[in-house]
């Protein structure tokens, strides 16, 4: 079974780009907020994350998130939405049916409130991470519960529940993930290290396999020539040896099955190879 990938782009935020490279540049580079439109023959049109939106722009102006926006400069305008993207293309934000969340920082969950009828897949230790953090620690973690609909819980699946577990990938360092809907079309895979419970999503189209690989890294030179973000970056990282064995295993793929596409969200030139 294959599907139609399309990426998008929801807004973008600015950070020096030593940071995340650590041969980098100390200058501000652009770092956009990707989704992704997966369009499946029978479960429908499903998004990979939502990028940015005006409702996170409403959560910073409030203390303490308004610190987020000191630190992470945020770039967007209403007509670069998920929804309203959707919207010129045709799509209703009630055609929506599944959204599958690689994290839960701010510019990946910003656009969940403008899609009423789908249901939200994530790892349980993701969900688990968010469920009580308010005021101060949701700062900490990059997190903005404003952004999660009232019934967000009662749409919530886990995709350990969801999937059918896989334990014979024929991805280099990625053997083991979650087949979503039972045909081999969206695999999820663990890609711990830059958040809790973060996946990742083998994609398979008619041109090739695509690796949609969230934050586990943020630019592609990163994983083609394994390079290592800035101490300071490190900060920020939940669980940084886990994000060295992730990035290393990126490597690894790549060098060894350089037929897979692998996008980092914020990876401008990652997505418009793709694009």
């Amino acid at each position: 079974m294959v599907v139609k990938l399309n990426l998008y782009t929801a807004g973008s935020c600015s950070q020096i780009e030593k940071m995340v490279l650590r041969d980098g540049q100390f200058k501000s580079v652009r770092f956009p907020s990707m989704f992704a439109l997966i369009e499946h023959p029978f479960q429908g049109y499903i998004l990979f994350d939502t990028g940015y939106s005006s409702h996170v722009l409403e959560g910073l102006k409030h203390f303490p998130m308004s610190l987020y926006a000191k630190m992470t400069p945020i770039e967007f305008e209403e007509q670069e939405s998920a929804v309203h993207q959707l919207q010129a293309r045709g799509i209703a934000p009630e055609s929506i049916k599944t959204i599958i969340i690689s994290h839960f920082h701010i510019d990946h969950i910003g656009g969940l409130r403008d899609f009423p009828n789908a249901t939200f897949l994530f790892t349980r230790s993701a969900g688990k991470s968010i469920q009580k953090l308010t005021g101060f620690r949701a700062l900490i973690a990059a997190f903005m519960p404003e952004l999660l609909s009232d019934d967000f819980w009662q749409r919530a699946r886990f995709i350990e529940d969801q999937g059918i577990p896989l334990d014979t990938l024929d991805y280099p360092g990625f053997e083991r993930g979650y087949d979503l809907f039972g045909d081999g079309s969206i695999v999820a895979v663990n890609l711990p290290g830059h958040a809790t419970g973060q996946i990742g999503l083998f994609v398979k189209t008619e041109e090739r396999t695509v690796l949609l690989a969230a934050d586990a890294c943020w630019r592609s030179r990163a994983f083609s020539q394994l390079i290592y973000p800035h101490l300071l970056a490190r900060l920020f990282i939940a669980d940084n040896k886990a994000f060295d064995v992730t990035l290393r295993k990126l490597h690894r793929l790549h060098l060894m099955r350089p037929d897979i596409k692998i996008i980092p969200t914020h990876c401008e030139e990652a997505i418009c190879s793709l694009s």
